[in-house]
């Protein structure tokens, strides 16, 4: 190296020392860093690029995601088999034609439905195999799930201990 370059590197490196100590440079990278949409490391790294998490980020991930959630009535193909007459009434609920109540039916029918609504995370919600916005309330029907009225909705096949 040469004398001077030497000297400019080092007068470059306390100049940046007196703008931030490394912890805030460490900070200043990883909060930058966190903004960068993920099209752009993909391109960058070319598709061969592993993400450092440990378990703790995996569980804020999972947090964040079930705690979006939106009020659904369950279909009736998905109650649970012991409880028929849930079923019967989720059923009725549905088959109902809205238009021909009195005002007095219609408050009736809507307190019964807003007590019969279950909370899901809402990418359950988008893949939900039923469409019955025309009814005003949303209906979930999932293929892999079932709704028990004492452990909410469980995927088929997973047993509760």
């Amino acid at each position: 190296y040469e004398g001077d370059r030497l000297e400019n590197e080092y007068q470059l490196i306390r100049e940046l020392d007196s703008i931030m100590d490394y912890d805030e440079f460490v900070e200043y990278v990883q909060r930058e860093s966190s903004h960068m949409p993920i099209e752009a490391v993909t391109r960058r790294h070319k598709f061969f690029y592993s993400l450092d998490v440990d378990d703790m980020d995996i569980k804020k991930l999972l947090e964040y995601r079930e705690s979006f959630t939106t009020l659904v009535l369950p279909h009736p193909d998905m109650i649970n088999e012991d409880y028929v007459e849930l079923r019967n009434d989720l059923e009725k609920l549905i088959e109902t034609d809205y238009k021909s109540l009195s005002d007095g039916e219609k408050l009736i029918y809507e307190a019964d439905v807003k007590s019969r609504l279950i909370s899901v995370p809402y990418y359950l919600f988008l893949k939900s195999l039923d469409e019955h916005e025309r009814k005003g309330f949303p209906i979930l029907l999932l293929n892999n799930y079932e709704y028990d009225p004492i452990y909410g909705l469980t995927k088929i096949g997973v047993k509760i201990v």
